[in-house]
């Protein structure tokens, strides 16, 4: 009896160690994703983001800024492609005049957002914040040259995580690292 109650100590001490740098690595993730709710994205929103890129799980701060980053900038690269292949099939000239606003905003956006990676390492994180801002305008102007194309919406909605979603992430995780952590 008496070893037993020395080995469900040891192993209670063995374990109220082991959490703390387990944690230390998920809390970074968890400490954004719990606190971007005023940026109107929610804990599971943001999770399901940052959770396409696993090293979301152990990166740090600066980090989980970086990979917020790059998913936008990566996304909003798959949306461009999936908008030129509805493109070059159109043959409605209406169409193809908003898909082509659609094509030039996204093409836009994307050197901006690879700049707001670059920026979130460089740790200016209210430059990566405007870009981010700007970003979420993207969709907006895309449907309304588009007037919701039911064949864009649904190659769009097919391609993973909607840009409006992800460009919301991107946008809280960056203001959040600007709000709380800028030099």
């Amino acid at each position: 009896m008496e070893a037993s109650l020395v080995s469900f100590v040891a192993v209670l001490f063995l374990f109220s160690y082991h959490p703390v740098s387990v944690s230390a690595e998920i809390a970074k993730v968890d400490e954004v994703c719990n606190n971007v709710g005023g940026w109107y994205v929610t804990p599971q929103i943001c999770h399901s983001v940052l959770g396409t890129d696993p090293q979301s799980s152990t990166a740090d701060l600066n980090g989980v800024g970086v990979i917020a980053a790059n998913i936008v900038a990566k996304n909003a690269t798959l949306t461009l492609g999936s908008i030129k292949k509805i493109l070059d099939a159109s043959s409605d000239p209406n169409q193809k005049k908003g898909l082509e606003t659609c094509v030039l905003v996204y093409t836009n956006i994307i050197p901006k957002l690879n700049g707001a990676v670059a920026s979130i390492k460089s740790k200016k994180y209210s430059e990566a914040l405007e870009v981010m801002s700007e970003a979420l305008a993207v969709p907006a102007k895309c449907d309304a040259a588009t007037m919701n194309d039911p064949n864009l919406k649904m190659v769009l909605d097919r391609d993973g995580i909607p840009f409006s979603t992800v460009a919301s992430v991107g946008q809280a995780v960056a203001g959040y690292l600007s709000s709380n952590y800028s030099a």
